[in-house]
Order: structure tokens, then C-alpha cells, then sequence
């Protein structure tokens, strides 16, 4: 088995995959941004509510990629506090970096 795992920096976004001899399903992950709460200083991040949802799926006829249906089976929501400093802030005048 091979985990691929795939970062984005300027989309946001963050991706993964399970590669193996015979794959009997796929997994899906999406997240939806719900608000934003400010940052509590110029240099500091902003906080997130995020709504995180799985969705897995198995072939309906073999390796036949386009007879997938895609069903929810876990979702969540995830808060993510406002920060003062940002890791991403070098000490220059630009603005902290959001997800």
C-alpha cells in the first residue's frame, strides 16, 4: 500500500490517497469554511469555524471510476481559535496568512 498525501498552498487546500493492489473503496474529504472570527491583533492569525464532512464510496461496477456514488458517513465541525501571533509572520509589515 502507498499513502500519498498532497498540500496546495495556494488553493488552501489539502489531499490524500490510498494506492494498493485492489481498491474496494474511495474516500472523500471536504471542509466548508462557516466564519471567520477576527484576529485579535495585526499580527496575529484568525480564528475558524470549519464544517468538515467524509464521504465514501464504492464502485458500482469494477474499476468503473463514473459509477461512483458517494455517500456521507461522518461530518464535523471544527473550531479553530484566533491566535495573537502568527507562525507565518516573519516580522515584516505584511498580514498573517489564513487556512
Amino acid at each position: 500500500m502507498q499513502l500519498w498525501l498532497g498540500v496546495d498552498p495556494e488553493r488552501g487546500e489539502v489531499s490524500s490517497s490510498v494506492w494498493g493492489a485492489a481498491p474496494c473503496l474511495a474516500i472523500n474529504v471536504t471542509a466548508e469554511t462557516l466564519e471567520q472570527t477576527p484576529a485579535p491583533s495585526a499580527d496575529g492569525m484568525p480564528g475558524y469555524r470549519v464544517k468538515v464532512t467524509r464521504y465514501i464510496s464504492r464502485p458500482i461496477q469494477a474499476h468503473l471510476e463514473a459509477s461512483r456514488i458517494w455517500h456521507p458517513d461522518y461530518k464535523a465541525i471544527a473550531v479553530y481559535q484566533p491566535s495573537q501571533s502568527s507562525y507565518y509572520n516573519t516580522g515584516s509589515t505584511s498580514t498573517a496568512t489564513g487556512i
